[in-house]
């Protein structure tokens, strides 16, 4: 499995796997979010990263340079060393099978070779098979908050 910083050429793959998810697992995504604005600002700033199996996309997911989530209150570790990710995504066909934590300890690994000492992330409520994913890993369940018209779990997990 190659865990790779995504091409401009990956884009439209990317967005279809956006559009692939919506409506299903507790997805929160609707037809405005996450938008092709998204995945090129992820990529413009280097953020956008993709899993893939002999050229064939499995996932992908945004390592945030700008923590729009530091403002919550819940977290244990706020000295500047944290990191955010955002838009985790596996193909269809591919979930259930162990991408999604591979993909998560994929993007750990690179925080942790950033210097990140904990990680943060917003679970929605209604995305059972994450929250599972979450705490397997060893997120702490810190709080819960009110964004984008849903319901989510904030997790932290130190590094």
């Amino acid at each position: 499995m190659d865990f790779i910083k995504a091409k401009e050429s990956d884009l439209p793959a990317v967005l279809a796997l956006y559009r692939s998810v919506i409506g299903t697992g507790g997805s929160t995504w609707n037809k405005n979010y996450p938008s092709m604005e998204n995945l090129q600002n992820d990529f413009q700033t280097g953020a956008l990263y993709v899993f893939k199996e002999n050229d064939d996309l499995i996932g992908a997911v945004s390592l945030v340079t700008k923590n729009e989530l530091d403002g919550l209150d819940c977290w244990k570790i706020r000295d500047g060393t944290q990191r955010e990710f955002a838009r985790l995504v596996v193909t269809p066909q591919h979930q259930g099978k162990g991408y999604a934590r591979e993909l998560v300890n994929r993007v750990l690994l690179e925080f942790k070779k950033d210097g990140c000492h904990a990680v943060h992330i917003l679970a929605a409520k209604s995305n059972t098979y994450a929250v599972k994913l979450y705490r397997s890993l060893g997120f702490a369940f810190c709080g819960e908050c009110s964004r984008y018209g849903n319901e989510y779990y904030a997790c932290e997990k130190i590094l």
